[in-house]
């Protein structure tokens, strides 16, 4: 062999290692970040305003004076920020309702966890705004 062929071949062999390094993937967890553009939260939003959905609440309190169910309506919103709820007034009551949940298991799971708070809460079902609950994280 003459040391030109030679020459090329370690040409080629370093260029075909440095290919492979250069396309090699690195083990561990693969980043992908999304950009959503700010105009999905303002469509969110007013389909929020316009649409509703069958599915379930947990209603705290139903009371004829607006006192108890101001109090009530505090005591959830301090401990449970990430649960949207409802104050209604039905002549002649004042009810709190609390969550937007699409299937009747996920209300009983969060029933479970606020009965020994609120012991005279229930799940019904109700017209519910799943957006503002639920977002959604894609990860990879």
């Amino acid at each position: 062999m003459r040391w030109s062929n030679i020459f090329i071949l370690c040409i080629v062999l370093a260029c075909f290692i440095s290919t492979n390094e250069l396309f090699a993937q690195s083990e561990g967890d693969t980043v992908i970040t999304i950009v959503a553009d700010p105009r999905i939260d303002l469509l969110a939003d007013r389909f929020n305003r316009t649409h509703e959905i069958k599915g379930y609440r947990i209603q705290i309190i139903s009371s004829s004076r607006k006192e108890p169910a101001k109090k009530e309506l505090s005591k959830f919103v301090a401990n449970h920020q990430e649960i949207q709820a409802y104050e209604i007034y039905q002549q002649p009551f004042f009810i709190i309702k609390v969550g937007d949940f699409l299937t009747k298991l996920e209300a009983e799971k969060f029933h479970m966890e606020i009965e020994e708070e609120f012991p005279d809460s229930f799940i019904l079902p109700d017209l519910i705004t799943p957006l503002k609950q639920y977002t959604y994280e894609v990860k990879y």
